[in-house]
């Protein structure tokens, strides 16, 4: 009974009904119109019955493939993002994409922090494949992560998730908050671990992991995690390294204070006055 649970559950997360239903309604039209044009062309009748033969036999493949390759009918999007001079929008699919997790959206603009974007996604673009974003807490962490992510979005066609670790206690917990963000099923015999890396196999997945600190014993898990995803990369926010082989630390300081006597126009000059300014108009407008 639990086997029939998860393979039930496995299609119901795969959208392989869907993928069924979609496919049939487009050969229903599709026969119709062969049906009806085709005699008018005065073309033989065992074309037509080829054709519709044909039609019918794509179901089974259609079922196949959207189990195989995890394609999701949600995932079918129109591109508009191309060539300007483009009119007709181009169907784009993300065979084998993850479904996004999103970072929560910001509610204003970061100030101060280009550097640290620059180079925070600078190396995540290289072979490093985990980056912590360390430091005090209220300096921004978070925050600077969505923005790298944002700048990555082109990077990684398998998708992104944002799994935020500030609720869990317990290391033993993290992989199993993160099976849970990714919606992956528990299997009998099957890690939270396995799962996951079941799901992102060799995909390009980022993870941005938010709030390390408190579960830094599961550090481990992350590296075994790594090493059973070859094209993952995780990008963590922490107030201390996690300390594993092949971690690239970037140690993020409060922004700069005014020092000494200063003008009115130094004095807006710099990034922590200028983000008091603008915090304390959002709150005014507010």
């Amino acid at each position: 009974m639990t086997k029939a649970k998860d393979f039930f559950s496995e299609v119901r997360r795969r959208k392989v009904l869907k993928a069924t239903v979609i496919y049939a309604a487009i050969a229903w039209v599709a026969i119709q119109v062969v049906v009806a044009v085709f005699p008018t062309l005065g073309l033989p009748d065992w074309i037509t019955r080829l054709i519709v033969i044909l039609i019918l036999a794509g179901l089974p493949v259609a079922v196949v493939l959207s189990w195989i390759f995890d394609v999701n009918p949600d995932k079918l999007r129109l591109d508009v993002t191309g060539d300007s001079t483009e009119t007709v929008p181009k169907l784009v699919q993300d065979f084998g994409a993850l479904i996004d997790i999103p970072a929560p959206t910001p509610a204003s603009a970061i100030i101060g922090r280009s550097l640290e974007i620059d180079e925070v996604t600078t190396t995540l673009r290289t072979d490093i494949r985990l980056a912590t974003i360390t430091g005090p807490g209220g300096t921004g962490k978070t925050r600077l992560a969505v923005e790298v992510a944002k700048e990555l979005k082109d990077d990684f066609p398998g998708g992104f998730a944002f799994v935020q670790l500030s609720p869990v206690t317990d290391p033993a917990m993290v992989m199993t908050t993160i099976a849970r963000v990714l919606d992956v099923h528990e299997a009998e015999g099957r890690s939270d671990l396995i799962g996951i890396a079941t799901l992102v196999g060799e995909r390009r997945v980022l993870f941005i992991l938010d709030n390390f600190e408190q579960v830094i014993d599961a550090a481990p898990d992350v590296s075994e995690l790594l090493a059973a995803c070859p094209n993952l990369k995780i990008l963590v926010t922490s107030r201390a390294p996690l300390r594993i082989a092949g971690e690239r630390e970037f140690n993020l300081h409060p922004l700069a204070t005014p020092n000494g006597i200063v003008s009115v126009a130094d004095l807006m000059k710099i990034s922590s006055v200028e983000l008091f300014v603008d915090r304390a108009s959002m709150a005014r407008a507010g």
